[in-house]
Formats: C-alpha cells, sequence, structure tokens
C-alpha cells in the first residue's frame, strides 16, 4: 500500500508533503516551513501542493515573483488544467507583500495576510498557502513576531500555510528561530515535526530571549556592514588591479616604442657622424699644418660629444627597460682606477690636477667590469666638467671591514652644489639652472650612476658646498686579500705609428657609398688591402663565397635583407664559416651587440669607427 493513501501520519519517521496535507491531524490548519536548497524541487514541490489543492476544491494563494507563477501555471496546463482551474489561484507578488519602503515590518504583512483570508475563513473553506518569504534584510525580531501571529491563527482556521525560506541566502540563526515557530519543518525531499516548536514560543517572547535576538541582530548587521565593506574593497582592488594592467601594458607599450624610436635615432644620428670623425681622422694624420690640424680636431671633439650625449641616452634607456644584464666579478682596484683615469684624462685632455690616494695593492671590487667603468667614468667627467681650470680632483678608496664594502670617493673642488639640489642631482635629466647656460649635457649622467650602482647592489650618495666643492662617493662589496696576487695587466695605449702590413683581401657589405669610400681611406691607412664591397645582403653573401676574403666588414641595416641573416648564411656555407666578420652598424643597442656575437662574429664596432679600434681588429686577422 502507497503512504499517500494513509489517513493518518506517522510523525515519528520523516514522511512527504503530500502525506501530511491527507491527515486528518492537519483539517484544523498547519504551519509548514520548508527550506530549500534546489529551486527545481521546490517548483516541483510547489506544483504537487497545487495540484492537490485544486483537485480538493481549496482555496489557493501563492506569494511568489511573476516567473514563478508563470512557471505553474505552465506546469497546470501540462497536467491538463483548464485556463478557468488556473483562475482559482490568487497570485501575490511576494516582493510587495514582504517589503514596505524596503523594511519587513510583521504588524503590516499580518493585517494583509488576514484581510487576504477573511473571505475563505468566514465561508470555512480549506485555504493553502505557498509563499517565499523573503527574508535576506529583514530583521528577526520582525520574522518571529510575524511567523508567531501566523502560527497562531493559521492552526485554528482550516489554514495549510508552506513558509518557504531559501535555505542558501537565509542566515542559520534565522533558520533555527524559525524552527521555534513553525510545526512541521521541511527539506527538498522529506517533512518532519519542527523539533524546536513549542506553544510557549509562539504566544510569549520572554525578556531575556528579545535581548538575546537584538544581540543577534546587532551581530548581524556588523557583520553585514563588513562583507559589504569587504565586498567593495574587493570591488575596489579588482578595479585596481586592472587598472594596473591597463597601466603596464601601456608603459610596456611606450617603452618598446621608446626603444625602437632611440634606437632609430641612434641609428640616423651616427650614420654621418661615421662620415665626419672617419675623415677627420684621416685628415689629422694627413696634415702637418698646425692651423688646420687645430680646426679638424674643433670639429672631431665637437661630434665626439655629440656622440657621447647619444650614448648616454641610449644607455638610460636601456638600463630602464631592464636590458642591461649585471656580470658581476672580482676586480683589482688599483690597476681598475689608473686605467679609468689614463683613458678618461687622455680623451678630455683636462687642465685640472689628479690625485689618486694610495691604494692597497691587495683590493677587490665585486661588480661589473662594464658597468664599474661607467659608473666611475661618469663621476670623474663630472668633477672635472665643473672644475675650473687647475682645479684639484681626489680619487681615493676606503675599505669598509664590518660590511666587507670598497667605496670610491671622488672629490673635486668645483662650484659645488646646493643643498636644496643635492635630492634632485641624481634624479634623470634635471639640470641646474645656474649651470645650464655655461656647461651643457643631458642631465641623466649622475642618474645613470643611480641606476647602475643599485643594479650591483651598490650604494652611492653626495656631500658639498656651494663654491667649495663636492664629494660623490659609490661603495660596493669587496676585500682585501690576505696573498699577494697578480697584478692585472694593463694594455699598453695605442701610438700613432701603423705598422706596414702583408696586403690582405677585404669585403665589405655596405648599401651607404659614403661609407665605403670612408672606409677604403682608413683600410689604405692601416695596411694594403684589396678590397670588395656589395651594397645587398644576397650579393654579398655571393662574392664572399666567390673571392674567400680573409675579414668580413658586415653593415646590419642593408636594403634586401637584415645584417644577421647574411651572417646566418655565412656561417652555415662551408666556405665562408671560418671567415671572421666584424658587423660595423649605427646600430648601439645592447641586445643587437650580443645577438651578433651570439649568432658568430668576431666583433662589434659602432659608427662612428674609431680608426685605431678599426685598426686593431683588422690587423689582428692579418696574416
Amino acid at each position: 500500500m502507497k503512504r499517500t493513501e494513509l489517513t493518518s501520519v506517522d510523525l515519528t519517521e520523516p514522511f512527504t508533503l503530500k502525506e501530511l496535507t491527507n491527515s486528518s491531524m492537519i483539517e484544523s490548519g498547519a504551519h509548514i516551513l520548508y527550506m530549500f536548497n534546489d529551486h527545481l524541487l521546490y517548483t516541483q514541490n510547489a506544483t504537487s501542493y497545487i495540484m492537490e489543492g485544486l483537485n480538493k476544491g481549496h482555496r489557493i494563494v501563492l506569494f511568489e515573483d511573476q516567473t514563478f507563477f508563470d512557471q505553474i501555471n505552465n506546469n497546470l496546463l501540462l497536467e491538463g488544467y483548464s485556463e478557468d482551474a488556473l483562475k482559482q489561484i490568487t497570485y501575490i507578488c511576494h516582493s510587495k507583500h514582504y517589503s514596505t519602503n524596503n523594511q519587513f515590518q510583521a504588524d503590516h504583512c499580518y493585517e494583509n495576510l488576514v484581510k487576504l483570508l477573511k473571505p475563505a475563513v468566514e465561508q470555512h473553506r480549506t485555504t493553502r498557502i505557498w509563499g517565499q518569504v523573503l527574508a535576506q534584510n529583514a530583521l528577526v525580531s520582525e520574522l518571529r513576531k510575524y511567523e508567531c501571529s501566523c502560527d497562531e491563527f493559521l492552526n485554528s482556521e482550516k489554514v495549510i500555510s508552506v513558509c518557504a525560506y531559501n535555505a542558501l541566502e537565509t542566515p542559520s540563526y534565522i533558520q533555527n528561530e524559525m524552527l521555534k515557530v513553525h510545526g512541521y519543518f521541511m527539506v527538498d525531499e522529506k517533512i518532519e515535526k519542527s523539533p524546536f516548536y513549542n506553544k510557549k514560543y509562539v504566544v510569549n517572547i520572554s525578556p531575556t530571549e528579545q535581548l538575546k535576538l537584538k544581540k543577534i541582530e546587532m551581530e548581524n548587521q556588523e557583520l553585514k556592514r563588513r562583507n559589504h565593506q569587504l565586498v567593495k574593497e574587493k570591488a575596489s582592488q579588482k578595479e585596481r588591479e586592472q587598472d594596473l594592467r591597463i597601466a603596464k601594458r601601456n608603459a610596456e607599450k611606450a617603452n618598446a616604442m621608446k626603444t625602437t624610436f632611440l634606437s632609430q635615432m641612434s641609428h640616423d644620428l651616427r650614420t654621418p657622424l661615421n662620415i665626419i670623425q672617419g675623415y677627420s681622422q684621416i685628415s689629422l694624420l694627413e696634415t702637418n699644418d698646425p692651423r688646420i690640424q687645430s680646426n679638424i680636431q674643433k670639429i672631431y671633439d665637437a661630434s665626439n660629444n655629440l656622440l657621447k650625449l647619444i650614448e648616454e641616452i641610449l644607455d638610460f634607456s636601456a638600463i630602464e627597460a631592464g636590458k642591461v644584464s649585471i656580470n658581476k666579478e672580482c676586480i683589482h682596484a688599483r690597476s681598475f682606477i689608473d686605467q679609468c683615469i689614463k683613458s678618461i684624462f687622455d680623451i678630455t685632455h683636462s687642465n685640472q690636477i689628479i690625485k689618486v690616494d694610495d691604494i692597497d695593492d691587495q683590493m677587490y671590487i665585486e661588480a661589473d667590469r662594464l658597468r664599474l667603468t661607467q659608473v666611475l667614468t661618469n663621476l670623474i667627467t663630472n668633477a672635472v666638467k665643473y672644475t675650473q681650470s687647475n682645479g684639484h680632483i681626489s680619487i681615493s678608496l676606503d675599505h669598509d671591514h664590518v660590511k666587507d664594502q670598497v667605496i670610491i670617493n671622488v672629490e673635486d673642488t668645483g662650484i659645488g652644489i646646493p643643498s636644496n639640489e643635492l635630492t634632485l642631482i641624481f634624479e634623470p635629466f634635471y639640470r641646474s639652472k645656474r649651470t645650464m647656460s655655461k656647461w651643457k649635457g643631458t642631465g641623466i649622467g649622475l642618474a645613470i650612476v643611480a641606476q647602475l650602482t643599485t643594479k650591483m647592489d651598490g650604494t652611492y650618495g653626495v656631500r658639498s658646498k656651494e663654491g667649495i666643492g663636492s664629494s660623490f662617493w659609490v661603495s660596493f662589496k669587496g676585500f682585501v686579500a690576505k696573498k699577494e696576487t697578480t697584478d692585472i695587466s694593463e694594455s699598453p695605449f695605442a701610438t700613432n705609428a701603423l705598422p706596414a702590413t702583408p696586403k690582405m683581401k677585404i669585403l665589405y657589405i655596405e648599401d651607404n657609398l659614403d661609407n665605403v669610400d670612408l672606409m677604403s681611406s682608413m683600410l689604405h691607412i692601416i695596411t694594403e688591402v684589396e678590397l670588395y664591397s656589395e651594397a645587398t645582403g644576397k650579393s654579398g653573401y655571393h662574392k664572399a663565397i666567390e673571392v674567400q676574403p680573409e675579414l668580413i666588414l658586415l653593415d646590419l641595416h642593408l636594403p634586401d635583407m637584415n645584417g644577421l641573416e647574411v651572417l646566418d648564411n655565412l656561417k652555415c656555407h662551408p666556405l665562408t664559416k671560418s671567415i671572421p666578420v666584424i658587423v660595423i652598424s649605427a646600430e648601439a643597442l645592447e641586445s643587437t651587440i650580443d645577438l651578433s656575437l651570439e649568432k658568430g662574429c668576431q666583433s662589434y664596432l659602432t659608427k662612428p669607427v674609431h680608426l685605431e679600434k678599426l685598426r686593431d681588429l683588422v690587423l689582428r686577422h692579418n696574416g
């Protein structure tokens, strides 16, 4: 026998909603709490409940939203109910019934419910209510007051009410309170006597319970406030993260565009500078007239200053873009300082007096040799620049035994720096107004010092008095060796004597005829050569196979292909793979230089080409 045919219900075990509504035990009415989790089962249970009521001639009242009401009507039509039958259902929009000015008011809701049920009650007609109570923003005291009033009324007036709450949205403390004021408790698939139901809860709320409810409500309001704040903060965080992602993409795009622009600018400026400096160097060697030599030297020096400005901008751009690699090594301090000073003062033709304090022969600095050279060169040339003729420049090294650091000090007797500018001078492109008209520059030399020193895990700083002089310092990890070490040998400086060398075959792959003519003039000063030139990568590649030169000079910017592609082809062919290749290009980015060396070129010369550097490389491969 099916349980749905029973006229009474065994309340010791769970049962179904249909079994309960067919039981004689609830003929006078029933107040059922339904905590649902599954919306599909919720809809199915409501449909069955309403169908049973229609079959028994009960009055049906549905408190729900319009979408749910339309779904119930569709389900009933599919079950064969007529339009007239559906008119027996009274539909009430639950958001309007349970909310007045966005607040749940127990008295108002109860009064409306009694008015609605009064006609059926007077006719002694059984009424079935199905409704979802909107409890998310309701005070538990108001909910409980409403449900207590409903329980007292429903159990005496032949009304069967299913009060549904969304279990996923209703706080647990509200669910617990609702169990106290409903006679039956239902979930999606079963129903049973409410374990906490007691008439004393319905009739009267004790002062203790009132205080408890008030405390619960206050705690819940605080939790809601905190949750709302967290939601807002999370939304703001997501917005900030999105803004940061957009800003990062824009910065990367702008940085790439800047790098491309600077690279192109460097190339376009170096190409004419190559002609200016190349012929200036040749003319200096070929003329004996002191006046003409002086004029040519001025041209060469001016072009060299322009070249330094270009190199500074490119260096700073590479550092900012994070494209500078750091390869630390132990550098012999005394030899390194001597080499830097000699190269700087040989170039600058300075009239300043330079003094180098005694440096411990066993002192070593842990740094990248190339980057440390850039740092020290910038500091010394800066001291030379702002120190008057016959002024003094002092260089000293100290060793901090506690921190294992070597401190390099560069002190001058120059114009000094005002105290209000000491925090600004390491900023990129900062130029003091008082020196801008007298001394030229980009204002990034000290910014390069700051960034390279930081990248090598060092520190930097300055002390200065206006009108007296400045003292710049940088410090790096270092030590003083306990045992004697062999000094790092220094390369002797090149002299003007250009020794004769045997005739050699050289191929120059370059599309600019002015550069070809200049190279021809420079090579004939260096040694006797048989120079071949080609203007495209393809023709240069075939010429190399044909003449088998002893050396190939290769430009990167060719009309038909990139010079690196030519280099790849040369290194893959059995007849040319062993021929040394020197790249000569106006492209000065470090990444391009590194890539060229990785692909197999022997050396990389940036334009303008220095005659003595070219001579050293050519003679190295002659014979």
